[in-house]
């Protein structure tokens, strides 16, 4: 499971997508709008074929969804998704929260996000430091 080019979408300006996969037959793209980033369309995918959507919006920010298949992974019924809108203070995000089946496994829980992304553009890890002209990531130094 990963998120496609998660760096490019946190450092965005505007509306953004994001792609998270399950196997690379299942996938979940969220399309964050809006003039706060405070919106999200959510479509589910069988390879390239769309299976459902669901647009979740800040005064409706959630979402429940009925048994999707996709390829060989299945959501069951009654699985939600909960958008929080990001603010200064945090990232929005929209959050899964049901059961997945991916054969031959037991139907599991599953919570976690499938989206995040930040309230406002950040300047890019790849951005070249002025005053020495080298990039900025390179530059940086395990402190932790």
């Amino acid at each position: 499971m990963f998120f496609e080019n998660q760096e490019d979408v946190l450092t965005a300006n505007g509306p953004i997508q994001i792609t998270f996969y399950w196997t690379p037959t299942a996938s979940v793209t969220t399309s964050v709008f809006g003039s706060n980033r405070e919106n999200a369309s959510v479509a589910f995918y069988s390879g390239a074929a769309l299976v459902y959507s669901a647009t979740l919006l800040q005064f409706s920010p959630n979402a429940t969804l009925p048994e999707l298949i996709l390829g060989n992974l299945k959501i069951a019924a009654g699985t939600t998704l909960m958008l929080s809108i990001p603010s200064p203070m945090q990232m929005g995000s929209v959050l899964m929260n049901g059961t997945i089946t991916v054969p031959p496994s037991n139907p599991s829980p599953y919570e976690a996000f499938i989206a995040q992304w930040a309230l406002t553009s950040s300047s890019s890890s790849n951005e070249k430091d002025e005053s020495t002209g080298d990039n900025a990531e390179a530059n940086k130094s395990d402190k932790y």
